[in-house]
């Protein structure tokens, strides 16, 4: 009776194994798979999550690039505020990371997060924005909205970093191969904000040198 009861133990691995691999046989294949960079382009939603992310980096770095020149020409009787409006941003950085769980679960799913992010950014630039043109028509220039801009900023490109980061995460999943993905978005990262800084800045010259033909 014993032996007909007791299963050898090479018998028991077998039904063991087949219990934890009771999936599917496509599941197991699909998660098992790795897709070549000929598969990635051609899987739904990859060129939307590349350029979401590009345009997100985009935002962030030229943020950080120009927020301290705009301090130095508007503010140059506050030469500590090239550090300082900088710092306010990575605290809106910091806490709109502290509260993205609360934020995901009041603003379900990445089109209302992104949103989110996206007034945030417009917000803050806006303020920038009056502030900056107040000042050229001989208003005062009021550097306490300065700081409120910095915070808008850094809350809406931290919610925005965090939202295409995760967008870039949910695509790649288990694949081994994901590397590539990461890697595509990095370059396309490079590439846009390279290309933006610098038509940027060939228009920044081309103004100057029309007001100094216009002093002339």
């Amino acid at each position: 009776v014993q032996e007909k009861t007791t299963s050898p133990p090479q018998e028991q691995d077998e039904l063991n194994t087949e219990r934890t691999d009771s999936r599917p046989s496509s599941e197991l294949a699909e998660q098992n798979s790795t897709k070549s960079l000929r598969e990635w382009f051609q899987t739904k939603g990859f060129w939307g999550v590349t350029f979401n992310y590009s345009m997100t980096r985009v935002c962030i770095n030229a943020l950080q690039v120009y927020i301290p020149f705009f301090t130095l020409y508007n503010m140059p009787e506050s030469p500590s505020a090239v550090a300082t409006v900088p710092l306010v941003t990575f605290v809106g950085m910091c806490i709109s990371s502290v509260l993205a769980p609360k934020t995901s679960a009041l603003l379900p799913g990445a089109l209302r997060l992104y949103a989110a992010g996206t007034v945030c950014l417009t917000a803050g630039a806006a303020i920038l924005f009056f502030l900056d043109a107040k000042e050229e028509y001989g208003g005062g220039f009021p550097e306490g909205w300065t700081y409120v801009s910095a915070i808008l900023l850094g809350i809406g490109s931290a919610q925005l970093m965090v939202t295409s980061q995760t967008q870039v995460g949910e695509l790649v999943g288990n694949d081994a191969n994901g590397g590539i993905v990461f890697g595509i978005n990095s370059m396309g990262d490079k590439l846009s904000t390279g290309s933006v800084i610098y038509v940027i800045q060939r228009s920044a010259e081309m103004m100057a040198g029309d007001k100094d033909l216009a002093a002339l």
